[in-house]
């Protein structure tokens, strides 16, 4: 703000000169590398006891990690199989009742499936979401072999 005296007819006027600065404004934004380990099986017998799919990830930048998440899709209808709330108490904290007696979530990123069925064919996804509500996946196809 600029004081500005200006005389006219012998009156002396007040100008005030207001000068704002509008910043742009810049949305945070932050990096997420997903790798899925190449030691991941991508065919599997039915009635395999325990198999893992892993994934790294990594989050670069302002935006903060808010949590994982897995799920499954087949024939093109995606089932919620359940996310990890990682940054704030490093646990799982929701597995889908239905995937809960053969599902199980590991740290940092790992899905293991249990007494493994036809049923189970399917393109796997892990999810990062951020706070920003950015999200990032990558997913790998689960091929059973066996009897239906």
């Amino acid at each position: 703000m600029i004081l500005r005296l200006r005389s006219l007819a012998n009156w002396w006027f007040a100008v005030v000169v207001i000068s704002l600065s509008i910043a742009p404004q810049v949305e945070s934004s932050s990096i997420v590398t997903i790798t899925l380990f190449g030691s991941n099986v991508t065919k599997v017998l039915v009635n395999t006891p325990i198999i893992q799919l892993c994934w790294n990830y990594s989050v670069v930048g302002i935006d903060l990690l808010r949590e994982v998440e897995f799920a499954r899709s087949r024939q093109g209808a995606d089932d919620y199989i359940g996310y990890a709330d990682y940054p704030r108490n490093l646990t799982v904290v929701s597995i889908n009742f239905p995937s809960r007696d053969r599902f199980s979530i590991k740290f940092p990123a790992t899905l293991s499936i249990h007494n493994v069925t036809a049923a189970d064919t399917g393109t796997y996804i892990f999810a990062v979401k951020l706070n920003s509500a950015h999200k990032t996946s990558s997913s790998v196809y689960l091929d059973v072999l066996g009897k239906l």
